[in-house]
């Protein structure tokens, strides 16, 4: 057998050949699939968080001048105490890339159990269980992202300790790129792998 096809063989580099794919498959129909996930991102955050609770009013809407191409969420935050006698208020737009903070982590986990080396039933229970997980990790880069902007319409306090905790935490999940990475190939490995596919044959192979 030529060295090439002995290589590719093997699982660690087979496995990720289809996860370059699989991912690469799946990233590859943006910005045209935008507005398909995009409005769904914006409907099930404003069913989950829009709406006013307590003094904090939130809308997520499509925006309609992002500072830049890639920032196609807008969500609206407000506080009710400072609306006028109109009941409107000033809102503070923060606008957020639906792409990468939505759809990238989604479709890395979705790549890693399709290209995972187990069998179709253990995947299709990966990718039920892990799902619910990835879509909670995305729940909560949004929820820290507004606490964090929650003090620039008054109302968060943050003493100086505080803030730089929130401001950590909005960068760490919503700026840096690399958590729509690491987070869910850790969702992945908990929900796919089990203690026995750790375990090392003896020498008679049991």
């Amino acid at each position: 057998m030529p060295v090439s096809f002995r290589i590719l063989s093997k699982p660690v580099v087979r496995f990720l050949l289809v996860f370059v794919v699989c991912y690469g498959l799946l990233i590859f129909p943006w910005p045209g699939w935008e507005p398909v996930y995009g409005a769904g991102f914006r409907a099930a955050a404003q069913t989950l968080l829009g709406g006013r609770s307590g003094d904090r009013f939130l809308r997520f809407q499509a925006s309609e001048r992002p500072t830049r191409p890639a920032l196609t969420t807008t969500i609206l935050l407000g506080n009710i105490r400072q609306a006028g006698p109109d009941g409107r208020g000033p809102m503070l737009p923060i606008q957020i890339d639906t792409r990468s903070l939505g759809w990238m982590p989604t479709a890395v986990f979705t790549a890693l159990v399709l290209a995972a080396p187990t069998g179709w039933r253990r995947r299709l229970l990966s990718l039920g269980a892990g799902m619910i997980l990835v879509h909670g990790y995305i729940l909560g880069c949004l929820l820290a992202l507004i606490w964090h902007r929650s003090g620039e319409v008054g109302l968060v306090r943050f003493n100086s300790f505080t803030a730089a905790w929130a401001a950590g935490l909005e960068a760490t999940l919503v700026t840096h790129i690399w958590s729509s990475f690491a987070i869910p190939a850790l969702i992945w490995l908990l929900v796919t792998f089990r203690a026995d596919d750790l375990a090392v044959p003896n020498a008679q192979g049991e």
